[in-house]
């Protein structure tokens, strides 16, 4: 019988390496720009060509490479970082492994040109393969450009998702890079055009020029509402800043956490820094923050993840306790008031008007506008009614309907048809809007608003908004590009009250960036967002029958009326003899 077990080739174990390593364009960035800052690089410019498919290149100014350390780099476990295991217990470095340039090497078409400030070298690989060294010309720093990634890795291409969600995963790397290390400059550029070019000033800290970078980044309001933190507490610092409680946003999107300057993804901080908020937030709500943890490095384990996204504490509660009580003492410094607040914030989308002028002084021609004057959205027209439910009563959240009414309806047991159905108002009024909103076969008219609101997007989140502005204004909600990373918002759906703006559009971009499809069609970016259009408005209860039989008529017109878009229950049916024995 011949062997069934036998050595991988290397060509292989790289590919293989390289598919736990780089992800996709923006994990490829990632690991390049943190060699550059392990190079104590002070200016990091960043080139991406098609979302880093066609091109990525990455230029420092670092401490570069001899020309025996640039070819001795693109081995696998080739590392400047640590010599022996016991070096993992005080890293202080972005990078450790070694893997990063072998991986990326083998799989892409790649080229290192790198100088020590004494001599130069430039190195060329074509899927792993050596292709060209030799002696160049450079000042200090070091040159990388990756092109054709994933070219001779098919499987791992064809599972890439779109150009635009590559651009935004890119761009949030250099933001997190940048917030980590403020007084380091980045530029990026997307397709030759300039995305950010952030300069830190030399004659302010690392404090102040963080809160530069942050109104660089995310815009003066969100800069205008930080509080500062800058303490130490049992061998633990914590700098940066947090925002007031009314700058709260459904999900931990809008969190930044740096522990020794390392970008991490920690549910855990996050609880921390939200029990230091206590009761000035609403529940289901999350602050934002920007927060750099500094602490011994025998005390936290970053060897966890093939990507360094996550981290381990040895002493975990520890930890907590010192960071809720840190935000707690910095939110009771400011002086807040002790109050929840509503003013949802989703994201970097920050809402600000002049009084004076609702309209910006860059807008040619103000049409005439008209109030929306009703606050619950306008499902009550009278409907045609083909069959005419029978409503027991209203209690709470909640319609009662005797079952026998719906029975042309809906498929119900012998046993429901002699109780009643329990239908969820909220669901089905977004069951109700939703349809409304994917089913029109031309544009969803617009009820302007009688003041307009000036919006302000990170440079991540106004990519989502310029890549659906078209879906945006085919489902009634009028918005107008009014400068870089500057939107007019000055129409609504007319089923859309005006208090629902800003739930609107932060549930829009949580939905786009959340679930983000590999290449969104026209058909499906309209269900993007109309289920967030859907789910972004805050119902109010029908309170009389009429309504409610209202209602219930216009659910039954749905295609699919017994689950909310969320795929929910709508519907609860409750036999007769389920309601006779809850009287035993």
């Amino acid at each position: 019988m011949p062997n069934q077990i036998h050595i991988l080739d290397e060509k292989t174990i790289n590919q293989i390496a390289a598919g736990e390593v780089i992800e996709n364009p923006s994990s490829c960035v990632k690991e390049l720009v943190e060699n550059a800052l392990d190079a104590k690089a002070r200016q990091i410019e960043v080139h991406i060509v098609a979302g880093g498919r066609k091109k990525i290149e990455i230029v420092d100014d670092g401490l570069g490479m001899s020309f025996d350390d640039a070819l001795l780099s693109l081995e696998r476990h080739a590392t400047s970082k640590i010599r022996t295991i016991t070096d993992m217990d005080t890293i202080s470095s972005m990078g450790f492994r070694g893997e990063a340039l072998a991986s990326i090497a083998a799989i892409s078409r790649f080229e290192l040109h790198t100088s020590d400030g004494k001599e130069a070298s430039k190195v060329v690989c074509h899927g792993g393969k050596m292709i060209d060294q030799m002696v160049a010309s450079r000042t200090r720093g070091t040159t990388i450009s990756v092109s054709s990634l994933f070219y001779n890795v098919p499987a791992r291409k064809e599972f890439q998702k779109s150009v635009s969600y590559d651009v935004r995963e890119i761009t949030k790397v250099i933001t997190n890079l940048a917030l980590a290390y403020p007084k380091i400059s980045f530029k990026l550029t997307q397709d030759h055009q300039e995305v950010f070019n952030l300069l830190p000033k030399v004659a302010l800290d690392e404090l102040e020029n963080l809160k530069l970078r942050i109104q660089q980044l995310f815009g003066s309001q969100l800069h205008d509402e930080l509080i500062a933190i800058d303490s130490k507490k049992d061998g633990l610092k914590l700098t940066g800043f947090i925002a007031k409680a009314k700058m709260h946003r459904p999900n931990r999107l809008g969190q930044h956490l740096f522990v020794n300057k390392r970008f991490v993804d920690s549910r855990f901080i996050s609880m921390a820094v939200r029990e230091g908020y206590s009761t000035r937030l609403a529940e289901g709500r999350f602050p934002l923050f920007f927060l750099s943890m500094e602490l011994d490095a025998q005390k936290i384990d970053v060897n966890v993840h093939p990507q360094k996204k996550e981290i381990r504490f040895k002493e975990p509660f520890e930890v907590k306790r010192v960071i809720s009580t840190l935000v707690d003492k910095a939110l009771q410094g400011a002086a807040l008031p002790q109050t929840i607040t509503n003013n949802a914030v989703k994201k970097e989308v920050f809402f600000h008007s002049d009084d004076n002028n609702c309209y910006p002084s860059y807008v040619d021609q103000v049409q005439e506008v008209q109030v929306l004057k009703q606050e619950t959205p306008s499902f009550f027209p009278e409907p045609e009614l083909d069959f005419i439910p029978h409503i027991i009563g209203i209690f709470n959240a909640f319609v009662f309907v005797d079952a026998k009414s719906l029975k042309q309806k809906m498929t119900l047991k012998a046993d429901e048809l002699d109780g009643m159905l329990m239908v969820h108002q909220k669901r089905a009024q977004e069951r109700i809007l939703f349809d409304t909103l994917v089913q029109k076969s031309s544009k969803v008219s617009v009820q302007n608003l009688l003041l307009a609101e000036t919006l302000e997007f990170s440079d991540a989140d106004s990519q989502v908004v310029e890549e659906y502005l078209q879906t945006f204004n085919d489902l009634g909600v009028s918005l107008r590009l009014i400068g870089k990373n500057s939107f007019i918002l000055d129409g609504l759906p007319p089923m859309v009250p005006a208090s629902a703006a800003k739930n609107l559009i932060e549930s829009v971009l949580e939905e786009v960036q959340l679930g983000s499809s590999k290449n969104p069609l026209k058909e499906q970016k309209k269900q993007i967002l109309a289920l967030a259009i859907s789910k972004s408005i805050a119902w109010q209860n029908i309170d009389n029958h009429e309504q409610a039989s209202i209602l219930i008529t216009k659910l039954f017109k749905c295609e699919n009326f017994e689950y909310s878009p969320k795929g929910r229950p709508i519907i609860l049916p409750m036999t007769g003899q389920e309601l006779i024995k809850k009287f035993r």
